[in-house]
């Protein structure tokens, strides 16, 4: 993605919410040339599993075993049983089952206990993070984001009254205008 939308200096800011989180700041480490800078909206925390995904012992096995049923005839009762774990933990009614099983392929791939190399490593390399979440996030704790928050580099810290764990869709005026903002002057001091 970033070769099709990156300009000629070929750096680029990746926005991404909640485990997108993860696989943004692999993509920032892996690739340090090419982000200018991180936006993290509601971000998976670090080392322990959010209130989400307890207890993780069984969210964890459920990955395995959507591994091996999804490749089965019980795959569409399997997914419509997922997905209303899913609408529990507060996912809208509206989302299909496909989403749902892309999800259980994401948490199967989540790892909390490198979170906090990751975050080291950011700080080192200097990655101007944005980070954004609102204190009524259900799925996840405030104190686990601003835990995560104090171990990322420095960058603005948006953090809402409400706007629930998708505040990307609650405040997004506010966010998008925050991020053109720092994104402005990451690029002014060099820094983007």
């Amino acid at each position: 993605v970033a070769d099709q939308v990156a300009p000629p200096d070929g750096r680029v800011f990746v926005m991404s919410h909640s485990l997108g989180g993860q696989i943004a700041m692999n993509y920032a480490l892996l690739h340090p040339s090419r982000v200018a800078g991180l936006a993290l909206l509601s971000p998976a925390p670090l080392f322990v599993p959010h209130r989400m995904l307890r207890p993780y012992w069984l969210v964890h096995a459920m990955t395995h075993w959507h591994k091996l049923i999804d490749k089965t005839p019980l795959r569409v009762v399997w997914r419509q049983i997922l997905r209303l774990l899913w609408i529990a933990w507060g996912f809208t009614p509206r989302i299909s089952p496909d989403t749902v099983a892309h999800g259980q392929r994401r948490l199967h791939e989540v790892d909390f206990w490198a979170q906090r190399e990751r975050c080291a490593r950011l700080k080192q390399q200097g990655t101007p993070t944005l980070m954004a979440w609102s204190l009524n996030d259900p799925m996840i704790e405030s104190e686990l984001h601003h835990q995560l928050s104090q171990s990322l580099p420095g960058g603005p810290r948006l953090v809402f009254k409400d706007g629930g764990h998708f505040i990307n869709k609650h405040h997004a005026g506010e966010i998008a205008a925050a991020v053109l903002e720092w994104a402005a002057l990451c690029e002014m001091r060099g820094q983007g």
